[in-house]
């Protein structure tokens, strides 16, 4: 892993482990761009929801890591492409059969993950898709999300994370955090 790579696994850990303290001691050390520590908290708001990107984001603020960024609109079209593209990069040929299965669950769910998830979120700048599906794997392994987690482990082959990488990621949330990585561990020789 490199070094950004590690801190957005380590700061994804410890938020999904509720150990906001420790994180805010990495954030205090971090030598990392302010956009890539909004980005990360931006894409946490996905997975561990808003109030934790908050929390992130007043200890960037407390830090003095907020960057000044003026906002562009964009509209509901351009989400929906970008998301779009995004969504396919990760899901490739099960992109179809996922739409489908979240539209049997409610009508609005597609949009909004084409949208809102994969559109407004993941596909923004500051955190390449390979960063955003190692804390995708990261947070789904901590919460024992396995359904999710097999998506998002072949989504971070996919997009071109390497097997040994994914080993590295799971081979320092246990070692670190002591997190039970055995069901990652088989899914991953399951697709590699």
């Amino acid at each position: 892993m490199t070094k950004r790579e590690k801190t957005s696994v380590a700061l994804a850990a410890l938020y999904a482990l509720n150990k906001r303290n420790d994180a805010l001691r990495v954030l205090e050390r971090n030598g990392h761009s302010p956009r890539h520590l909004v980005e990360l908290f931006f894409h946490l708001s996905l997975l561990l929801g808003f109030p934790s990107m908050l929390d992130g984001m007043e200890k960037l603020a407390l830090l003095g890591l907020l960057p000044r960024n003026s906002s562009r609109r964009t509209s509901s079209n351009a989400y929906r492409q970008r998301g779009l593209k995004t969504l396919r990069l990760v899901y490739g040929a099960q992109t179809g059969k996922l739409l489908k299965f979240l539209k049997s669950m409610h009508p609005e769910l597609p949009a909004i993950i084409i949208e809102d998830v994969y559109g407004k979120v993941i596909s923004r700048s500051g955190m390449t898709l390979h960063e955003r599906e190692l804390v995708n794997v990261t947070v789904l392994t901590i919460q024992g999300l396995n359904r999710q987690l097999h998506s998002h482990v072949r989504g971070a082959l996919r997009v071109g994370v390497t097997p040994a990488s994914l080993r590295d990621v799971l081979r320092f949330l246990a070692r670190r955090y002591r997190v039970n990585v055995s069901a990652a561990r088989e899914l991953l020789s399951q697709l590699s």
